[in-house]
């Protein structure tokens, strides 16, 4: 009955209507890192009612209604990816469709979680493939490259930044930036 349904996704008054296919193909082009592993394995390792405390400590409280860099630092160990999944599952449970999240991650055997280019495709991915539609602009650098060429970190930090304002608000959860292999002052600057 709806073999020929198309998907769309409005950004800024301009559409782009998309196939599943097409957005499962720029899906493989893009090949972000997947980090909702990420956010499952550290739920599941943490104890119940664990890391609760800052969901009503007046900073977070504050970052959450207006939303602005909330910065949690600490030695390693001391429990800061158990507060991240604390506040990844409290944004998830509000039900916004404007939160966003990349967890480094030095383990991982792809080497793509503990980059910067693995931060920028991830957020690309997520911030412009949401919903099965996709964002005009990704699609048009999409169509460039005829989905064979990868996208350079200055095109992909571009594009990031045209999706960002077109946003137009909402949350985004960085963890483990300590394990960004050498580049993390290059993520940094997206927050300063």
């Amino acid at each position: 009955m709806f073999s020929h349904a198309r998907n769309f996704t409005i950004y800024g008054g301009q559409f782009t209507v998309t196939t599943r296919d097409e957005v499962c193909d720029i899906r493989d082009w893009l090949q972000a890192p997947d980090c909702s592993a990420n956010c499952a394995d550290a739920a599941d390792k943490k104890a119940e009612g664990t890391g609760q405390w800052i969901l009503s400590h007046p900073e977070y409280q504050k970052w959450k209604g207006q939303p602005s860099i909330l910065w949690i630092q600490g030695k390693a160990g001391s429990g800061k990816t158990v507060l991240s999944t604390t506040v990844w599952k409290d944004l998830s449970n509000m039900g916004t469709d404007a939160f966003w999240y990349h967890y480094f991650d030095i383990r991982d055997n792809t080497g793509k979680k503990s980059t910067y280019r693995g931060f920028l495709l991830s957020l690309v991915s997520q911030m412009g493939l949401e919903n099965e539609g996709i964002n005009p602009d990704l699609y048009k650098l999409y169509k460039k490259f005829k989905g064979h060429e990868k996208p350079a970190i200055k095109e992909l930090e571009e594009i990031l930044k045209v999706i960002i304002v077109q946003r137009n608000g909402g949350y985004l959860l960085v963890d483990a930036m300590d394990e960004c292999a050498e580049e993390a002052s290059k993520v940094t600057a997206w927050f300063c």
